[in-house]
């Protein structure tokens, strides 16, 4: 009996038992971790188990002393559970990780959680992580429940860790940048003169630079400094040429060319003189319709030939020079007489500079010379009042302001032109046209402060000269009476300074009418006599009829 009641109680001690520590009872570790050891992989194992429902003493187990250098791992994490009778457990949180210290028990890092265990599975092995980086030595590991703290009664065997270490590619260089160069891309020199300029170059990651250069023959190139010399003085080196300069950083190199290129001195030559006019001193005046002409001289310092030119813009019309000599030629018009200065501008080339130069000219009218027959025409007397014809000069008596009479004496007069003349039984008077003196034809004292009475005529100063009118007695023929005013010799000659074509035009229309005058005269004759031109007898008659015949007419 007492057995029996022993058998009962032990069983009901058995039954009050917590299920963990029937399942402390029944959980075997497994005799070997799954994971294991190899070159590069590092295996933790663990004893004990974690229950999530008590004190964090009971959810972990550990520390365990590891040694997993810095560096990046790939993570396995195993699990057990083997319980006698899983039907009556509810344990949905069988999950746990890992803490790594390091020596001083610091974290430094943690595992990703394994998954819950399935309920018909009594084993699972996971990776948890692909990549965990320690950034220093692991000394130290844990493993803990991942679901403490929890009011379920969960709990599992953490078997062991695994953490494969990964082969990590070295990281890549830094990127190098190469040498740069500082300096001129061409340069020019001529034979036997000093060419310098400064090449240098530079490393953007400092690195320490090696220098390297091809130079031409003579040429030098201080690298501490960059300066670059060269004196060519072979003609081999005239031309163009290449200097290459080279900089190294260990890694790479960089290049930097330089286009070299020697000339031929120059030739010393002097300034080019510009050409002078020589004893320049042209005539300022000239005289219409006559030639007109000077010499223009110049020299030039290189004696070069030389070319003249007149300035078309301000130089008169139809003025020329010879482009080779320097001669100027002009014969200015009547009309082109003026008492405005004409402006002459001149210039003369060496073929590199100019000279030029200008003068006034003035053009005054043309004086016709008088003619002189001293046969018909003799010198009048002082007291004849001047004539218009004669030779060379003629002297006149004048008399102005009341006062005394003086002579003047007109030099190269023009010749009179005749107008008409009058005839008395003593004398025949001719009749001229004005006449106007020049003032450098008179020479005498005249006074502009009233006009001078001249014997026969009046003279009156102008800008023009003088002019008067003169009158001119001539003696009659004393065997023969003198001729009417239009004489038959005075109308042929005036006919005679008529065109021809209006002389022949004259006589046309004179023959017209002498024609219709002959027609007239014919008609005339012809005519019958009117009763004005009857007897009075016959015409009263006639007017007595008249009343009759006008009657008759009526009844007819």
């Amino acid at each position: 009996m007492k057995r029996i009641l022993g058998l009962i109680f032990f069983s009901l001690a058995l039954v009050s038992l917590p299920s963990y520590v029937l399942a402390g009872e029944e959980n075997e570790l497994p005799e070997n971790c799954v994971c294991r050891e190899k070159e590069g992989r590092i295996v933790v194992e663990f004893e004990g188990f974690l229950v999530a429902n008590k004190s964090e003493e009971k959810a972990k187990t550990g520390p365990v002393a590891a040694n997993l250098p810095a560096g990046t791992y790939r993570v396995w994490l195993s699990s057990f559970d083997n319980h006698l009778d899983k039907l009556h457990q509810i344990q949905p949180q069988e999950s746990w990780f890992v803490i790594l210290q390091n020596e001083n028990g610091e974290v430094i890092a943690t595992t990703s959680p394994i998954v819950d265990l399935p309920q018909d599975e009594e084993r699972l092995e996971e990776v948890v992580n692909e990549e965990l980086v320690l950034g220093e030595e692991a000394r130290f590991l844990i493993a803990k429940h991942a679901a403490f703290p929890s009011d379920n009664p969960n709990s599992i065997n953490p078997v062991c860790a695994a953490f494969e270490i990964q082969e990590e590619e070295p990281p890549p260089p830094p990127e190098n940048h190469l040498p740069v160069f500082t300096g001129p891309s061409q340069a020019t020199t001529t034979l036997g003169n000093t060419l310098e300029f400064t090449v240098t170059a530079s490393d953007p990651d400092d690195d320490p630079l090696i220098f390297s250069s091809e130079l031409p023959e003579g040429a030098n190139w201080a690298t501490s400094t960059g300066l670059f010399a060269w004196t060519p003085q072979a003609t081999s080196s005239l031309g163009t040429t290449t200097a290459r300069f080279f900089a190294s950083d260990g890694i790479g190199t960089s290049t930097h060319e330089v286009l070299l290129e020697v000339l031929e001195p120059e030739a010393t030559t002097t300034p080019n003189l510009p050409p002078f006019f020589v004893n320049f001193a042209p005539p300022t005046s000239a005289t219409s319709t006559e030639l007109y002409s000077y010499d223009v001289e110049a020299a030039d310092p290189e004696n070069a030939p030389l070319s003249f030119a007149l300035d078309a813009s301000s130089s008169p019309v139809g003025m020329n020079i010879t482009s080779s000599t320097g001669l100027i030629t002009w014969t200015p018009t009547i009309g082109e007489a003026s008492s405005t200065p004409y402006q002459v501008a001149i210039s003369v080339t060496d073929g590199v500079n100019i000279a030029t130069t200008s003068y006034e000219l003035l053009v005054a009218s043309t004086t016709p010379q008088a003619t002189t027959t001293p046969e018909s025409n003799p010198p009048p007397s002082s007291d004849s009042g001047g004539s218009g014809g004669g030779g060379g000069s003629t002297s006149l008596t004048t008399s102005g302001g009341g006062g005394p009479p003086f002579p003047i004496r007109a030099h190269n007069l023009p010749e009179p032109r005749f107008i008409g003349s009058t005839t008395t039984p003593a004398t025949t008077t001719v009749v001229m046209a004005p006449v106007v003196i020049p003032p450098r034809a008179i020479s005498a004292p005249i006074s502009d402060s009233a006009p001078l009475q001249l014997e026969g005529g009046e003279i009156t100063p102008n800008t023009g000269g003088i002019e008067f009118l003169e009158a001119v007695e001539l003696p009659a023929a004393s065997s023969q009476a003198a001729e009417p005013f239009f004489s038959l010799g005075a109308a042929l000659s005036l006919l005679g300074l008529l065109n021809p074509y209006i002389l022949v035009l004259l006589i046309s229309v004179a023959l017209f009418l002498a024609y219709l005058y002959y027609r007239y005269r014919k008609e005339d004759a012809e005519k019958p006599a009117t009763i004005e031109d009857k007897a009075p007898s016959q015409a009263e008659s006639e007017w007595q009829n008249l009343p009759r015949q006008e009657e008759e007419d009526k009844v007819f």
